[in-house]
């Protein structure tokens, strides 16, 4: 129980502190509007020219970016109520193929003496056809002792790494399952996937671990550029800061602007506009030593859409052949129109999610079948205290 009088203290101690960085926030917030607002007077080619000193500058411009066009992209909603923007995205959805992936784990415990890890990845289809019927296909793994390189002293904090990446790269194979699927339909297909696919945490990962993440998006990237179906990576509340350090070292008088990406284009952004698209061009470990080589980010645009009246801009992450395509227009509808009937957030992903996840009634079910399958072979599943008083509480 928090005790409230003890937080109170805590508070007012610290409250110069707090106070200081929002202040230093709400300065950063003014000196990156400032420096936004020079960067629309650009085109790419001088961005590019002005920083050509640095390798990874944060962001970089893809040819959308035209001297004197707004960084906020317009968007005329042509309704005034919900009804009508229902039917608004009704319209762009008919007819359309549109599906989301997610996934779930149940991780090794040491409440039992055989730790085993499920890694769950689900889908939702959603062909948007007259008689309403979708698709929840999923994907199960099984982790044992052998996959997850255990000796048993420490099971949970030795496996967590591992079934992490069990479950991204299940994710992963399912999308492209999912995108081989939806090739080659009467219109654009979309499939969205819940995160980032600039995966800056590898970078601090193991190498072998590293490697197997960076793998997995790949293949990804390259399913979705074979198929011709556009991916999007879905970041509701987004902290990068890609375009705040590229306008840093454009505009060096500002200062480096602390300000997250999002917040900033909060103050130019409303309700279904967009930014521009930017090449990623993130300075992180994984940019700095990438598997084989390879900087995939070079690969990856990003942009910023408004989805919610209330809310800062969502992120959105898509493979740069989608801009090549001339189809961003296209693919910032479809996920419009997905947030409208999902209520500021894409009904599809939502969707996934809820057929994806993994509780702690879904564990216990995971114990007493494998309690079930030892005893069939005489051996006895043998559970710690609490675990066991779980059960039977259960």
């Amino acid at each position: 129980m928090l005790d409230s009088e003890l937080l109170l203290n805590a508070l007012n101690e610290r409250s110069p502190e707090l106070l200081a960085w929002m202040q230093r926030f709400r300065a950063s917030a003014v000196a990156g509007a400032d420096a936004l607002a020079e960067l629309a007077e650009l085109d790419a080619e001088t961005i590019r020219a002005r920083l050509a000193a640095h390798a990874r500058p944060g962001a970089l411009p893809t040819p959308e970016r035209l001297p004197g066009q707004p960084l906020a992209r317009p968007f005329d909603a042509p309704w005034h109520n919900r009804p009508a923007a229902l039917a608004w995205a009704q319209e762009m959805l008919a007819g359309r193929s549109v599906a989301a992936i997610d996934g779930s784990q149940i991780m090794p415990s040491r409440d039992i003496a055989l730790p085993l890890g499920v890694v769950q990845a689900a889908a939702y289809i959603n062909r948007h056809t007259a008689d309403g019927s979708y698709e929840t296909p999923r994907w199960l793994e099984l982790l044992t002792p052998d996959d997850l390189g255990l000796d048993g002293n420490d099971p949970e904090s030795a496996s967590e790494a591992l079934v992490n990446q069990a479950r991204y790269e299940l994710e992963c194979r399912s999308a492209c399952q999912v995108m081989q699927q939806l090739a080659c339909t009467s219109r654009m297909a979309l499939v969205l996937v819940d995160g980032s696919l600039t995966l800056s945490f590898a970078g601090m990962l193991h190498p072998t671990l590293r490697t197997c993440y960076v793998q997995a998006v790949q293949a990804m990237l390259a399913c979705s550029k074979e198929t011709r179906v556009p991916l999007v990576g879905f970041i509701d509340r987004s902290y990068a800061r890609d375009l705040t350090r590229m306008l840093s070292l454009l505009d060096t008088s500002a200062g480096m602007i602390e300000v997250p990406d999002a917040a900033l284009l909060d103050r130019v952004l409303e309700w279904g506009m967009r930014s521009d698209l930017w090449v990623v061009a993130r300075d992180d470990r994984l940019s700095q030593n990438p598997p084989d080589g390879i900087d995939y980010y070079r690969e990856l645009h990003f942009a910023y859409l408004k989805t919610s009246s209330d809310n800062p801009p969502a992120r959105i992450e898509l493979p740069a052949w989608v801009q090549t395509a001339g189809l961003a227009d296209e693919v910032a509808d479809v996920v419009r129109a997905e947030c409208i009937v999902g209520s500021g957030y894409p009904y599809a992903l939502s969707s996934a999610h809820s057929q994806a996840v993994l509780s702690q009634p879904d564990a216990l079910r995971l114990w007493r079948l494998l309690d079930r399958l030892l005893h069939e072979q005489g051996f006895e599943l043998q559970l710690a205290a609490k675990a066991a008083a779980k059960q039977r509480r259960q």
